[in-house]
């Protein structure tokens, strides 16, 4: 196309995931669709502590660069990445079709989003220690990680992602950790650094991406927990901290989301300390609201944001529709747990079977046709729930029958309709 699409059918696209390094991919496998939330688990496993993990949920399309900060960043590995940038940036620069053409995905976005990530713990790296000589502490990098990622927006119609947009960027810093010692031994010195290092890791992850993408024309705007906050109380909003003497007055004033409400009570009960704003934000799009959490004997804590672009809204829809369908299987289930006759049990298994060979055509016939097949679910979870009551109401068998029958004839259907999609 003569222009970059603002959106893709996601539900037409399939991807395989990849994990790499130094441009070498190192294991591939899965088909997913694009759009698709996936699950991730990152961890390091310490001697002394056992496994530290994270868990997160990226959509599959996103390019995602972890990096990697184990007792500071060597000299040689930023040399590295800056002569692979240099490279790069000479080739995009040549207009040669040759030198185009030997150009990959890693080449033109991977290395610029992994060296983001790296110059963001870098110069951490060097804040903490100019940092630790004014405070009188001793400190030293244990193993940290985080990642940089491009950002998919997908939007669900009943669970298929239709269609996927490209959001933005997003930082996501899951682990930094340091071992330090007041000179002084006072723990007073320790946890205050320590809250302090909190705020500027928080505060630089927004900065580096603005000062990494920002040009002249055209200002990128990044957000942070730090700069939430730092956003609300310029709109004039109350800055809440709170603790167990004031968390049932503190939820009942502000205005966020429940999810973080009930994060902020969670982690309050117990016994962090919680920092947050009124009501939530709108910045350049972005629609949310930060917050920290606080353990007020160490300083250590969590920095988020929660929020997304407008028009996330569509998840609602989704979790409406899941629910509709868990509500179907629900039902089956308690009807199959109540009867008493097995002619009763039988033709309640029945419905409930003959919902799941449905659902199972239907997918198919989504994945081969690229349909969206919203009306004959309205009418599957229709049928379904009323196999299932009339499974209660009359006889089993006569149920159990008429189910199996119904499920031939329109998983029939659905082959046909199939086929013929295909011969278009």
């Amino acid at each position: 196309p003569s222009a970059i699409p603002d959106t893709l059918p996601g539900y037409l696209i399939h991807l395989v995931a990849e994990f790499s390094m130094d441009g070498e991919v190192i294991k591939s496998g899965g088909n997913q669709t694009m759009g698709t939330e996936l699950y991730e688990t990152l961890g390091l496993y310490s001697p002394s502590h056992g496994w530290g993990v994270s868990n997160n949920h990226p959509i599959a399309g996103e390019y995602r660069a972890i990096g990697l900060d184990l007792q500071g960043i060597s000299p040689t590995q930023a040399a590295e990445l800056k002569t692979s940038l240099e490279a790069t940036q000479a080739k995009l620069e040549s207009s040669d079709d040759t030198q185009l053409a030997t150009l990959t995905k890693h080449d033109v976005i991977g290395d610029l989003i992994y060296g983001t990530i790296m110059s963001y713990l870098a110069l951490n790296d060097v804040q903490e220690e100019i940092q630790a000589q004014s405070t009188n502490m001793v400190t030293y990098r244990l193993p940290s990680y985080g990642i940089f990622s491009t950002s998919l927006q997908p939007q669900y119609w009943f669970g298929i992602p239709r269609n996927t947009s490209f959001s933005g960027l997003s930082m996501d810093v899951d682990r930094v950790t340091f071992h330090g010692a007041a000179k002084d031994n006072s723990k007073a010195t320790r946890v205050n650094f320590t809250q302090a290092s909190g705020a500027r890791l928080s505060a630089m992850e927004h900065l580096v991406p603005e000062q990494t993408f920002s040009t002249p024309e055209s200002p990128a705007h990044g957000i942070s927990a730090v700069k939430a906050l730092a956003l609300a109380a310029a709109e004039g909003q109350k800055i809440w901290t709170i603790t167990q003497e004031n968390l049932e007055f503190a939820l009942s004033s502000i205005n966020l989301s429940a999810e973080v409400e009930s994060e902020i009570r969670n982690s309050v009960l117990a016994g962090q300390i919680a920092t947050a704003h009124e009501a939530q934000l709108n910045y350049f799009g972005w629609v949310g609201s930060g917050y920290l959490l606080i353990d007020p004997q160490t300083g250590a804590g969590a920095y988020k944001i929660a929020g997304g672009s407008n028009g996330a809204d569509i998840v609602g829809t989704v979790a409406t529709t899941w629910g509709v369908i868990a509500a179907v299987f629900e039902a089956g289930l308690l009807v199959v747990k109540a009867a008493k006759p097995i002619l009763l049990r039988a033709g309640a298994i029945g419905a409930i079977l003959a919902f799941i060979s449905l659902l199972a055509s239907l997918a198919s016939l989504s994945a081969s046709c690229g349909l969206f097949v919203f009306p004959l679910m309205v009418m599957l979870i229709g049928l379904s729930v009323g196999l299932i009551y009339l499974s209660l109401i009359t006889g089993g068998l006569g149920i159990l029958i008429l189910s199996q029958v119904l499920s031939y004839f329109a998983s029939f259907a659905v082959g046909q309709i199939s086929d013929a999609c295909k011969k278009i």
